[in-house]
C-alpha cells in the first residue's frame, strides 16, 4: 500500500475534485490526511488495508454520523474513505477529570449503540472479534450471553 499511496491519493483527489492538505501527525497503520471539497467543506482521507477499510466503511454507513464521523464516500478498489472532518476542541486524553472523560465516552457510546444494525448483515459478532483479539475464553463467554445483550450491541 505504501508504494501505491501517491497514486491512490491522486485518484481520490481527482474523483472528488479535492484540494489535498497535509497528512495528520499521528499516522499509524493507515494514511490519514486532510482535504477540502469544492464546496469548502473540510474532510479526511483515510487509506489503509482493504479488509479493515471495507469493514470500517460498512459500520460507518450504519452509524451515519451518530457518535462518529459521517462517511462521505468509500472506494473499495482504492481501499480509501472520505470522511466528515471533526474540528476537535480539547482531546479526551487531555482532560484531568476522569468522571468527565467517562461521561463523554458514555455519551458517544450511547449514540453509537442507539443505531440499529440491519436485519440482513454480515457484521461479525463482537464475541468473535474478542475471541480473535483476547483468546477464545473471553469471546466464548460473550457468545454464551446471546439473547441477554441488546441485538444492536452484539455486532460491529
Amino acid at each position: 500500500m505504501v508504494a501505491r499511496l501517491p497514486d491512490i491519493l491522486e485518484r481520490c483527489v481527482e474523483k472528488g475534485d479535492l484540494e489535498l492538505g497535509p497528512a495528520t501527525k499521528e499516522i499509524k497503520a493507515n494514511y490519514v490526511g486532510y482535504a477540502t471539497m469544492p464546496d469548502g467543506r473540510e474532510v479526511v482521507i483515510k487509506v489503509g488495508l482493504q479488509r479493515h477499510i471495507y469493514s470500517e466503511a460498512r459500520a460507518l454507513r450504519v452509524w451515519d454520523g451518530h457518535g462518529i464521523n459521517r462517511l462521505i464516500d468509500h472506494d473499495r478498489e482504492l481501499s480509501a474513505m472520505l470522511l466528515e472532518r471533526f474540528q476537535p476542541g480539547t482531546m479526551l486524553r487531555e482532560l484531568d477529570d476522569p468522571v468527565q472523560q467517562a461521561q463523554i465516552c458514555g455519551r458517544i457510546m450511547r449514540q453509537l449503540h442507539e443505531t440499529s444494525v440491519p436485519d440482513q448483515h454480515d457484521f461479525p459478532h463482537v464475541g468473535e472479534k474478542l475471541a480473535k483479539t483476547f483468546g477464545h475464553r473471553v469471546g466464548a463467554g460473550l457468545l454464551r450471553c446471546e439473547g441477554r445483550i441488546r441485538p444492536n450491541l452484539q455486532f460491529i
